[in-house]
């Protein structure tokens, strides 16, 4: 077990799968499984850089219930009560959730990215309406260094303020490098658990911001017999430096706080403009934005469905993931972002039909 953890009597299962570990506590009655998959976090900032760990936290209505947290996270027994406990600073975790189909035989499985909202409401209702129709679910969370991303600061020189860009730059590909082994390590658990649910059709979804790691995520676990991709664009620092779901602003009023409580730091930290500039230039050096490896999906089965009134992702973005992608079947409807998923919830039919075929 890892060190400095924290456990109850009761003791989860343990399974090393992939690239990181499994720890769960096995299914509840009704056959759902909460699993987190945790792997060490012991990547350094450039020398003489400084990360300050910042928090982001969604504040929509539909947002649901967020299982990490910022000094420790833990997953909880099937009865609710607080179980296994660790350091969330030390670790990296995914959190996925096992959904059983409520049909005697099912069709496979499909693999449920959720958005930035964690499993709102609205996305529970649109896996259970997947669940209706006879699929296995596994939904997975965007992993919690997407919530808890680090800024450097202590930048005084030109060659600290361009380790500062590319150490942005690295962040994001360590995101979506995480959520694509956490992914790799979940198929392994249930083929070691339920391997009748990876033996018939495997559909990958991905919605908001479970759709920018879906690329990274298909091309790690492959096999997909279709993959859907909603509200998806091309490169996701790039929609935080415009300002979609406030992420860097909330980032940026936290700095100001840090600024106030540190007064001898005041010129060692950037201001609002150069963070702006930093994400300007980080986002031309991932590696892993759908931008640059959506080219690589033109040959999958591939559903794109958007809102043409979204202001969250630019409409550029939309736009060019559907070029990238080889011009796939697209869905469009006149809604916002938002107004889109509580539309999906009517449209889970609709959806069934097309992966179904």
């Amino acid at each position: 077990m890892f060190s400095g953890a924290k456990k109850n009597p009761a003791t989860p299962s343990e399974h090393a799968a992939g690239k990181g570990h499994i720890i769960t506590y096995g299914p509840d009655q009704k056959g759902n499984e909460k699993i987190v998959v945790i792997s060490h976090r012991d990547e350094l900032p450039a020398e003489n850089l400084l990360p300050l760990y910042m928090r982001f936290e969604p504040t929509s209505i539909l947002t649901g219930k967020n299982p990490t947290g910022f000094d420790f996270n833990h997953l909880s027994k099937p009865d609710g009560t607080m179980g296994y406990l660790y350091r969330s600073p030390e670790r990296r975790s995914t959190f996925f959730l096992s959904r059983p189909s409520f049909t005697k035989e099912s069709k496979g499985l499909i693999l449920y990215q959720t958005s930035i909202m964690f499993l709102s409401k609205v996305e529970e209702s649109i896996v259970s309406g997947f669940q209706k129709r006879g699929w296995n679910v596994l939904v997975s969370l965007p992993s919690d260094s997407f919530y808890q991303s680090r800024l450097p600061v202590d930048i005084v020189t030109t060659k600290a303020k361009e380790a500062a860009i590319q150490f942005i730059a690295d962040e994001m590909d360590r995101h979506y490098s995480e959520q694509a082994h956490a992914t790799e390590s979940a198929l392994a658990y249930l083929r070691q658990t339920r391997p009748d649910w990876l033996k018939k059709k495997r559909i990958l979804i991905g919605t908001s911001a479970g759709s920018f790691t879906a690329p990274a995520v298909a091309l790690k676990t492959k096999n997909w017999d279709s993959i859907v991709l909603i509200s998806a664009g091309t490169n996701l620092l790039d929609a935080y430096e415009k300002g979609a779901a406030g992420i860097l602003d909330s980032f940026l009023k936290q700095l100001a706080i840090f600024n106030n409580d540190h007064p001898e730091l005041k010129n060692r930290i950037p201001n609002d403009n150069d963070y702006l500039r930093f994400y300007r230039e980080a986002s031309k050096r991932t590696n892993l934005k759908p931008a640059i490896l959506a080219p690589q999906l033109a040959e999958e089965r591939l559903l794109l469905i958007y809102g043409s009134l979204d202001r969250i992702i630019p409409n550029e973005q939309l736009n060019e993931l559907h070029q990238l992608t080889g011009k796939p079947e697209r869905w469009t409807y006149p809604l916002g972002h938002q107004p889109l998923a509580l539309k999906l919830i009517f449209e889970v039919g609709k959806i069934d039909q097309w992966i179904s075929e």
